[in-house]
């Protein structure tokens, strides 16, 4: 098994979309936002746990995901350990939205890729991703294209 914690990514998303909505991310806290994505994406709830440093990461990556899922219309609350979001009554943004990332590149490439489902919602930070990811916009793009119909 690699300790390499986006390796584990597949079976967490596997896990919510089987329906199981509390995950542990003791281990693997930098995979909240890709997870909040997907809870997004396809209308599931998710309970993030087991997690206190999403407190601490390059922003409070707990609160502004909460917030991010409220400004879209869904439900949530930040937890000490964590954070409870719910999309499964989420219908989707009719205007331009922007959410708040602080400059984090990792919430900045969740909201990415939930705008390729949602293309009115944006981070207001696009440039972070350079820190990890230079060509994430490219990349996105290339994928949104090579989607048939």
């Amino acid at each position: 098994m690699s300790r390499q914690g986006d390796s584990e990514f597949p079976i967490l998303l596997d896990q919510l979309l089987s329906g199981e909505s509390s995950i542990s991310l003791r281990n693997h806290p930098d995979l909240a936002p890709p997870l909040w994505a997907a809870a997004a994406l396809f209308q599931k709830r998710l309970e993030v746990r087991e997690s206190p440093q999403l407190h601490l990461k390059e922003s409070n990556r707990a609160r502004l995901l909460v917030e991010a899922a409220i400004a879209l219309g869904a439900e949530g609350e930040s937890r000490d350990d964590g954070f409870l979001v719910d999309f499964t009554s989420y219908v989707g943004v009719r205007e331009q939205t922007f959410l708040r990332t602080e400059g984090d590149h990792r919430l900045s490439m969740a909201v990415g890729l939930l705008s390729v489902d949602q293309p009115l919602v944006e981070p207001d930070r696009r440039d972070c991703v350079r820190k990890s990811f230079p060509h994430f916009w490219q990349a996105l793009a290339f994928l949104e294209e090579a989607q048939p119909g």
